[in-house]
């Protein structure tokens, strides 16, 4: 039951998103199947095409999972996939047991950083999840990566 309403509420964000313009050129929706959306990314400052996987099973209880992986669903090695923030390498967040991460508040491992945890901000999804809805966070990862700051 949890799996059939977490569908609703992310195929009802999922044409929020659309009809906000979150998917444009360069950032394209690739498919959605519960508990999987998936994400083209072209990055506008370099030569390179990121797939990011939104992992949305207790969406929204729980904030989405993004990871940067290849075709197979597999996360991709930083080294073999440098995303960049403000043409810095991203953080390396070291100490999460996490891989490199997109650094944005609505994500799951952005909650799961020590520096970021709700113990330590006073803020945590609970807080945030009325104003970081998905349709939001795709349109801020759209225009992140739309204008260069992520690339």
């Amino acid at each position: 039951m949890i799996a059939v309403i977490s569908d609703r509420i992310v195929r009802g964000e999922i044409e929020a998103a659309t009809a906000r313009g979150a998917f444009r050129q360069g950032f394209r929706l690739l498919r959605y199947s519960h508990p999987e959306l998936w994400i083209e990314v072209e990055s506008a400052k370099r030569e390179m095409v990121f797939l990011l996987r939104f992992e949305l099973t207790s969406y929204d209880a729980d904030p989405p999972q993004v990871r940067v992986v290849d075709e197979s669903g597999a996360d991709v090695s930083s080294e073999r996939h440098p995303l960049r923030a403000n043409d810095q390498v991203f953080p390396a967040h070291d100490g999460v047991g996490i891989p490199r991460f997109l650094c944005i508040d609505g994500t799951r491992d952005y909650y799961l950083y020590s520096g970021h945890q709700p113990s330590v901000t006073g803020i945590g999804w609970e807080q945030q999840r009325a104003a970081r809805p998905l349709s939001s966070l795709l349109l801020a990862m759209s225009d992140k990566f739309a204008s260069g700051e992520w690339s």
